[in-house]
């Protein structure tokens, strides 16, 4: 039996005032999570693999990971389909005024639950990890 290969990728949920992060894709008008996947050869590295895509997408590198608020896969594109295994991990930065977007992305946007429905996200699993992104957070500020 062949075994299914996946990619991996790790996403980061980032809060100010009770709201999160996302990210418009340039390419599809899709949004989704600052963050990527991890390269060939990364593989024992993905802290350092993770500190990379945050740099690269938002032009930060001071923050501290609190928590993984998500783990989950999913199958996407059609041929043939792709298999992604992500985790979602909760940061916290300072430099939240600081955040410039890569030419991959064209607009951010801070957004409250009530808000998730509005977005159509590039992940079938986007809005469930952001819902559990939003829970973890409540727990880590009690």
């Amino acid at each position: 039996m062949e075994l299914e290969k996946f990619i991996v990728g790790q996403a980061a949920a980032i809060f100010e005032n009770d709201k999160i992060l996302i990210l418009r894709y340039a390419d599809s008008k899709k949004w989704g999570f600052p963050g990527g996947r991890i390269d060939r050869g990364e593989a024992d590295s993905c802290p350092e693999a993770f500190g990379r895509e945050i740099k690269e997408e938002l032009k930060i590198e001071d923050f501290e990971i609190q928590g993984i608020s998500y783990f989950g896969a999913f199958s996407y594109g059609e041929n043939p389909k792709k298999n992604m295994a992500v985790a979602v991990r909760i940061i916290k930065t300072k430099n939240i005024d600081k955040i410039k977007l890569s030419p991959e992305h064209n607009k951010l946007v801070w957004i409250d639950e009530s808000e998730i429905e509005l977005y159509d996200f590039d992940w079938p699993v986007a809005k469930e990890a952001i819902k559990e992104s939003f829970k973890l957070k409540k727990l880590l500020e009690k």
